[in-house]
């Protein structure tokens, strides 16, 4: 089938962006408390588990809480547009619900207008979104090699508002001295000045300490558990593939403390 030899070829996109940079939002450092999700990749079973825990543990600090989700909520997983429409979904009183820009939501934005990057994102994750949206193989099949037929078979499925929240996703969030980027950006370079493509994509070798004395929350890279460094927090512990969906809890004056869930 087409649909599995693209999924063997193109592991991971090499997308060279030449469009406008996504925003690097600033918020008011006045929350009581804050929770960053790691990578959801379309789990939505877990994610639903996971805030209703964060939200029962909150709610017995008074003010304001936010919970940022760290990028890729789509791909991979079962249900990427119902993870959408939960993020569209109105938070309980007394708190608010953010989202930053993965690199599986760029490329998906991507896709929109370059047919090789849909074809290289359905081996990348995309042939599960657009199942999620009740997309089958021949109609993938049918819009292979035009950009025009892939817009159209993309905008006639996916609703425009879910759209519209992709391409609105900021590229970092900061909050006071914490920074919430997806892949935390390559080591030696300060938050600010970190390129578009390393804070998407950057895998390797990270500042654990920084001198600028900011604590970067990231996902993007597996780890058995997250990791916890004087500058940095490592919230992905993959769960489209382990079933563990993670959180870290940040409050001033106290440790981050993670929060957990696993599927029985």
């Amino acid at each position: 089938m087409i649909i599995d030899r693209l999924k063997s070829l193109f592991g991971r996109p090499n997308v060279q962006r030449t469009k406008s940079p996504r925003v690097r939002i600033e918020l008011d450092n006045s929350y009581s408390l804050m929770y960053a999700i790691g990578d959801v990749h379309g789990r939505l079973d877990l994610l639903r588990q996971l805030e209703a825990r964060i939200i029962g543990d909150g709610n017995q600090t008074a003010g304001q809480k936010l919970i940022v989700q760290l990028g890729d909520l789509i791909d991979r997983g079962p249900h990427s547009a119902q993870t959408i429409d939960h993020m569209l979904s109105r938070p309980p009183a007394g708190w608010e619900r953010r989202a930053i820009l993965g690199n599986h939501e760029m490329t998906l934005c991507d896709a929109l207008e370059n047919s090789r990057v849909f074809e290289r994102w359905l081996g990348f994750g995309g042939i599960e979104t657009l199942g999620s949206y009740g997309i089958g193989q021949r109609e993938i099949q049918s819009a292979l090699g035009s950009s025009r037929r892939v817009a159209e078979l993309i905008h006639t499925v996916i609703p425009p508002e879910h759209i519209q929240f992709l391409q609105n996703l900021p590229l970092t969030i900061r909050v006071g001295n914490t920074v919430f980027a997806h892949a935390g950006g390559r080591p030696g370079i300060a938050w600010a000045t970190q390129e578009e493509r390393d804070l998407l994509w950057y895998a390797g070798q990270r500042d654990d300490i920084r001198a600028d004395q900011k604590i970067i929350v990231h996902g993007h890279e597996i780890v058995a558990q997250p990791e916890i460094y004087p500058g940095r927090i490592n919230v992905d512990t993959g769960a489209y593939s382990t079933g563990t969906l993670s959180a870290i809890r940040l409050e001033n004056n106290a440790p981050p403390r993670i929060i957990q869930i696993t599927a029985a």
